[in-house]
């Protein structure tokens, strides 16, 4: 427990003295190598408040889905196509009238990591300023929320941050729905000649 403790603390005291391009750096880097980044998000309101880390992780999210994306299409889809191809199977893309959908639906899916999400995307193949255009605005959503928990709680009492709580739960339910909805909707599945 007490290891745990120091862990914390360690962090607390990166985020405090890190400087603003080091954490950037972080926010950028950290989701390519699946490391999570709500915590980051969090300590980004804890360090510039809500409107100054909304800014500078809707630029990091930016950066972060055009490598990821690059990565996936020329790195990680060779390897899982070859890996497939082993197991008798080929990579699956959605057809171009569901290439919304289905961006939005790996967007909004609870659970799934900035890392697993942009490499799936990529490896779909979907067009990349769609892409951009559709995740931008869906994470930066998940990213106020978490920013503001992390302002609320440096600055003001729990009733804030009780507020932001439930802020979280409403989007995660409303998400929930407006993914059942687009499942209902979602039309058939071409496969990608190599």
């Amino acid at each position: 427990m007490s290891d745990l403790n120091f862990i914390f603390e360690q962090l607390g005291l990166w985020v405090s003295e890190a400087p603003v391009p080091v954490f950037f750096l972080a926010l950028v880097v950290f989701p390519l190598v699946g490391i999570p980044v709500s915590p980051l998000w969090i300590a980004l309101g804890l360090r510039l408040g809500i409107v100054s880390g909304v800014v500078l992780a809707m630029v990091a999210l930016l950066l972060n889905f055009s490598i990821s994306y690059w990565i996936a299409l020329r790195i990680v889809r060779g390897k899982f196509r070859t890996f497939l191809e082993r197991k008798g199977s080929v990579l699956l893309r959605q057809k171009e009238t569901n290439e919304k959908r289905w961006i939005l639906l790996v967007r909004i899916t609870p659970g799934f990591p900035l890392f697993f999400q942009n490499n799936l995307l990529g490896m779909s193949r979907v067009n990349f300023w769609r892409y951009l255009i559709l995740s931008l605005p869906v994470q930066t959503i998940y990213a106020a929320l978490f920013i503001s928990l992390g302002d609320s709680v440096s600055s003001s009492g729990w009733t804030k941050v009780l507020m932001i709580l439930f802020g979280i739960v409403a989007t995660g339910l409303l998400v929930s729905i407006l993914r059942s909805h687009l499942l209902a909707r979602s039309g058939t599945i071409d496969s990608i000649q190599p």
